[in-house]
């Protein structure tokens, strides 16, 4: 049986795992990263997991180191059957990950052994996969690469951004950590799935707004637009000043201009803009310190000139 619960999470990539546990079984303990100072004020902001389990009435902790003496000593006296983590951001050491009953385990936004680490979203769209897909697995010392228990496949849809394929994955993580925990009721370890190591690949942590190189073919800056959408934005210069891309669509228009060349910029076509090998059709842009716009939109201010140029810093 699994009662008790302790859940490990952060931004809100994790909130919905954790009202569907609250919902289903009992959490005992909220484990949480600490407050942080954001913005110009510099306004402490509570993670979202944060903001949930206070709705939610439930005990929350906010160590800065999970695996210290003081967090091993509460998880102990609770005696947790599981400890449950999604988008935790802390890494949890041999002497936690023992502690459980029946084990720790992660909600991973993968189709593992491929894409392990942190930013596996925005790495699926950046190399053009298909599909990708959540991972439950068992956590152990080496990062991601635990035996699985349940996986879930998707289709990445063309001009799913990232805002749309995290919230995707992360709605629909509820269900997978559901049926995973189900799985281990049911049937134990004797379900896990080892991973093949040898296909494992790797992916980095993102912080910074990508800048657009224009290059490169229009798939690959279309794929960069969309991972990196709707934030932080992928970016490029317009008379020494960033603008951010934010949607962004193939055009059957051909041109031999020179990459980053502007054809025009029209209501329907949005401002339509020479890559490499084709021309792509940017239909929302964002100003530095602005709300996203239409392009066309962007342009009554901006009048931007035919072939007049997209560069780089």
């Amino acid at each position: 049986m699994i009662n008790k619960i302790i859940f490990c999470g952060t931004p809100e990539f994790s909130v919905p795992v954790l009202k569907i546990l609250n919902e289903k079984y009992s959490i005992e303990l909220i484990i949480t990263q600490p407050d942080k100072k954001k913005g110009r004020k510099q306004k402490i902001s509570f993670p979202e997991v944060k903001k949930t389990g206070i709705e939610l009435g439930l005990e929350i902790i906010q160590p800065s180191n999970i695996n210290s003496d003081e967090v091993l000593e509460k998880i102990s006296d609770i005696g947790p059957d599981v400890i449950i983590t999604a988008a935790y951001g802390g890494y949890l050491k041999k002497n936690v990950l023992d502690l459980p009953k029946y084990g720790c385990w992660n909600l991973h936004p993968s189709l593992l052994p491929y894409f392990r680490g942190a930013s596996p979203i925005r790495s699926a769209i950046i190399n053009g996969d298909k599909f990708t897909g959540n991972t439950i697995y068992r956590m152990t010392r080496k990062m991601d690469a635990g035996p699985i228990i349940y996986q879930w496949k998707t289709e990445i849809g063309v001009n799913e951004d990232y805002g749309m394929l995290h919230d995707r994955l992360s709605n629909h993580g509820a269900e997978d950590m559901i049926s995973a925990l189900e799985i281990l009721k049911r049937d134990g370890f004797d379900y896990l799935k080892k991973q093949n190591h040898s296909e494992a690949s790797y992916c980095e942590k993102i912080f910074n707004n990508a800048q657009i190189d224009w290059s490169k073919s229009a798939d690959e800056i279309m794929n960069t637009i969309r991972a990196y959408a709707p934030k932080p934005g992928a970016f490029t210069l317009l008379r020494g000043k960033r603008v951010k891309l934010i949607k962004v669509r193939p055009s059957d228009i051909e041109s031999d201009v020179e990459p980053g060349t502007i054809l025009r910029v029209t209501r329907d076509e949005g401002i339509l803009v020479k890559c490499q090998d084709k021309v792509v059709s940017v239909t929302e842009v964002q100003r530095e310190g602005k709300k996203i716009m239409k392009s066309f939109e962007f342009n009554l201010g901006a009048r931007i000139s035919e072939n007049e140029k997209f560069i780089q810093e």
